[in-house]
């Protein structure tokens, strides 16, 4: 759904602590000014503005924002999606025409997003869960997908994983899935809950990307049970829980799903020794050695201890104890 930049001032204006920046002087003393809507957070050193320009664009929303974070965090063009990109990069020391700034008063009047003196952004935007993504990252107040502020919890951290499957969801698939001969019912767990509605509720975390390899595109990447469906039985609230997924391409999916690769107290892969050379080259290729910092919870860790004392074969074979071993 395309944002428009009044349901954006909407969405910011839910963040606690985050002040609108109104017109001192003129006849819109105390209201926002003419072309955009502005407003502050924190204070000095770590003060920022954004600047949300009030005529929208065909395809969403035009946002002014500092090149860091108020926890000095440069912005992580990697990390976000296809919805979220820089149209511009104002250095420091900018100038545009007859020496001036080199932006409109709707961006520059602001302290923190005038080029003189920092890093500037200008961003399009063209859905609500980008920008919810770009307020996490600036002011480190986390906001959920759905357009409803929650507590700061950190930056990034994901609040549309508590935003599960429904019970409802979970009973129609369940009832379709047993139903089915033995044989193929691990099968349907992936196409019903791998590529549907459950993916769908990770994909929302960080976008359509292999949370291992980086490896984009929704073809590419299903959804994983770290707790099998198939051993849910005492726990049905399990199968639509986020915190039970991981969000994998299918080489990484039928590693882990084999019980060849699991991951360490320490969110480090651990691979199997029976895990061919060939295989570990392949899943190396790109990969990350551990699970990304936003995805890890304390609910995600609770599975794959799970998955490394029940699934994982070398931890059933050795019970040794706990390492974490880098794929080569």
């Amino acid at each position: 759904m395309t944002i428009t930049s009044i349901r954006a001032k909407e969405l910011i204006e839910q963040l606690p602590k985050v002040t609108p920046v109104l017109s001192k002087l003129g006849p819109r003393k105390g209201e926002h000014i003419k072309y955009a809507y502005r407003y502050s957070y924190g204070h000095a050193p770590a003060v920022r503005h954004i600047s949300i320009i009030r005529e929208g664009t065909n395809s969403g929303i035009t946002v002014y924002v500092n090149r860091e974070s108020v926890n000095g965090i440069n912005f992580p063009e990697h990390e976000f999606l296809n919805d979220i990109t820089v149209d511009k990069f104002y250095a420091k020391g900018y100038e545009g025409k007859n020496e001036r700034p080199g932006l409109s008063t709707a961006a520059a009047g602001l302290s923190t997003l005038n080029p003189a003196e920092h890093e500037v952004l200008r961003l399009s935007i063209t859905s609500h869960e980008g920008f919810a993504r770009v307020l996490d990252w600036y002011f480190d107040q986390p906001a959920q997908r759905d357009g409803n502020i929650t507590d700061a919890v950190g930056a990034m951290t994901p609040q549309a994983e508590r935003s599960q499957v429904s019970a409802e969801q979970c009973s129609r698939l369940d009832t379709e899935i047993v139903r089915a001969p033995a044989g193929i019912r691990e099968a349907l767990v992936k196409v019903r809950y791998g590529q549907g509605a459950y993916r769908d509720v990770l994909i929302k975390l960080n976008g359509p990307r292999c949370w291992m390899s980086g490896i984009e595109g929704e073809p590419f990447l299903i959804a994983s049970h770290i707790k099998p469906w198939s051993h849910c039985e005492d726990d049905p609230e399990a199968r639509g829980d986020p915190d039970n997924g991981l969000l994998l391409s299918s080489l990484w999916d039928a590693a882990f799903d084999a019980g060849l690769v699991t991951f360490g107290n320490d969110w480090r892969v651990i691979p199997s020794e029976d895990l061919s050379g060939s295989a570990a080259t392949a899943l190396a290729r790109r990969s990350e050695p551990a699970i990304p910092e936003r995805f890890r919870t304390p609910g995600r860790m609770a599975y794959l201890t799970y998955h490394r004392e029940t699934i994982f074969e070398r931890w059933k074979r050795e019970s040794t104890g706990e390492g974490s071993i880098a794929l080569q």
